[in-house]
């Protein structure tokens, strides 16, 4: 595939096609989550509708991220300049990996001041934060994995993406009611199953990605000092990818506001608003 040749209706039909199959096994992934956790409790469905909106604003600006590096290394791409993106996705994965670590830190220091606003208390509280901080322990493998995927992207493969979200989604089938239910020297984990599958299989979703990357035209070999954070490279990512997460974020910002106003009503409110989401998901898909 050469993104600077071939014709443009073929190129669309390559790279639209996989990537909106990617994305109905990533939304068929939430609905299972939120089955699993409608078999533990009322109590569980709203933990997880109430840590949707806190944990996209996560997602917003590893996807900001990933749109900033997809769009420098294309440049590069068509300068056809290896060297500049090989070095260009380097950054970007050291850039995420230390953006991660703030973000985890962040999200673990008022993770529960955002909760109690959002009206949880007590064992409903419990829950939230039992769900939400294994999450956020797992912060850098999501942001990571968009990055990766970003450096994949520019070249025009959403395949290997893909195959990610489609074995992510039957991992996933596996690993919620085993880690939920316990069994084969596993203790049941409730709802702290549920997260940390999520976790588990996007640090498997990372490493796929990271040897497909190792295989694509742009690697040059792996060398510490390509890691070594790069002030003018680090900047050119943040002025890329900062406004795109930001424009996302405010979704995050909308979606909590409206979990907001559901949560003064009932806890059962917030499980069903965030059952519907789902459903709406489903619809909007095409």
């Amino acid at each position: 595939m050469d993104l600077t040749k071939d014709p443009i209706p073929g190129l669309i039909k390559k790279i639209a096609v996989p990537a909106s199959v990617g994305f109905f096994f990533n939304t068929m992934y939430n609905v299972v989550d939120t089955y699993f956790a409608g078999l533990i409790s009322t109590d569980a469905l709203a933990a997880l509708s109430l840590s949707f909106p806190i944990f996209f604003i996560i997602i917003a600006f590893g996807s900001g991220l990933s749109q900033g590096t997809t769009a420098l290394i294309a440049n590069a791409l068509g300068e056809k300049n290896n060297g500049k993106t090989h070095h260009i996705a380097m950054q970007a994965i050291s850039f995420s990996i230390l953006f991660s670590v703030c973000l985890t830190f962040l999200g673990l220091m008022f993770a529960s001041d955002l909760f109690r606003l959002l009206g949880a208390s007590d064992n409903y509280l419990g829950i939230s934060l039992a769900y939400m901080n294994v999450l956020l322990m797992g912060t850098g493998f999501f942001i990571l994995q968009s990055v990766i995927n970003s450096a994949l992207n520019a070249q025009g493969d959403t395949k290997s993406y893909r195959n990610v979200l489609i074995l992510g989604f039957l991992l996933n089938l596996v690993l919620d009611p085993w880690f939920l239910f316990g069994g084969f020297g596993l203790p049941a984990m409730g709802v702290r199953g549920i997260a940390l599958a999520t976790v588990l299989i996007q640090a498997l979703g990372c490493v796929f990605l990271a040897v497909r990357l190792t295989h694509s035209r742009i690697w040059m070999g792996f060398s510490g000092s390509d890691l070594w954070p790069e002030r003018k490279t680090f900047k050119e990512i943040a002025v890329q990818g900062f406004p795109a997460g930001f424009n996302m974020a405010t979704v995050a910002i909308g979606i909590f506001v409206i979990t907001l106003f559901v949560s003064r009503f009932s806890m059962e409110g917030v499980a069903a608003y965030g059952i519907a989401t789902r459903i709406e998901q489903i619809v909007l898909l095409p």
